[in-house]
């Protein structure tokens, strides 16, 4: 593989020197590539080390927002059923407040039947 840059060149001289790398690839890369037009810089480089952070922070954020969605999801879900507790307590307490209303004014009626029978 040619390099890229003369900052990439001595980059990777640096990391054969320390061992990061093995003996031979600078010289490998080195055979293909043509350093007569070859940039000071080519582009933005960044260590290989510094990739995996980035990749991995942008895994992480991703993740995060895939976490945070779906709570999110969860939680407008619970308020939903919540409500329609809510909604199921305030029909059943109408259905035995009508109920017990009508069984309290039976009971009045029958009483007031009752007491003008005996009236009579």
């Amino acid at each position: 593989m040619p390099f890229k840059s003369q900052k990439q060149h001595r980059f990777m001289r640096h990391l054969e020197a320390q061992g990061d790398l093995p003996e031979g690839t600078c010289s490998d890369w080195a055979s293909k590539t043509d350093f007569s037009d070859l940039p000071e810089k080519a582009g933005s480089f960044i260590p290989l080390n510094q990739v995996d952070l980035f990749r991995l922070a942008k895994e992480q954020a991703q993740n995060s927002a895939r976490l945070i969605q779906t709570h999110h999801d969860w939680e407008l879900d619970r308020i939903a059923e919540q409500r329609e507790d809510l909604d199921d307590l305030g029909i059943r307490a109408k259905k035995r407040r009508r109920r017990f209303g009508q069984k309290v004014a039976s009971f009045i009626g029958e009483a007031y039947l009752a007491k003008l029978s005996d009236e009579e």
